[in-house]
């Protein structure tokens, strides 16, 4: 396992109560028990994605948030209207699947 390092780690209330009611309800034995297994988890997500270059938010590429970014602000300003979030993320995950497939094809 290597080196054993002790380190000081800040939560927030959420986490605090998170850890509290896991000691609690008796699922660890300490917080450092707690934290082994989150970062456990969190190392077998890494791995099972298979590419290092993927950002945490839906699974894209930093490139592809930086692009995506850059198309919203230079579509202009927003327009008033109905606001409808759902609607938004179906045209913008069609857009992103349209951008990959182009990329695909040009590679």
């Amino acid at each position: 396992m290597g080196e054993m390092r002790k380190v000081n780690v800040d939560l927030n209330g959420i986490e605090v109560e998170l850890v509290d009611r896991l000691l609690a309800e008796r699922r660890f034995s300490d917080e450092d028990e707690v934290l082994h297994y989150a970062l456990t988890l969190l190392q077998n997500w890494i791995d099972e994605q298979g590419d290092g270059n993927r950002a945490f938010a839906n699974n894209y590429t930093l490139e592809e948030i930086r692009h995506l970014w850059d198309e919203g602000i230079a579509s202009g300003p927003p327009i008033d209207g109905n606001f409808d979030p759902e609607d938004i993320r179906r045209r913008g995950l069609a857009r992103l699947a349209e951008m990959r497939k182009a990329q695909a094809r040009a590679a």
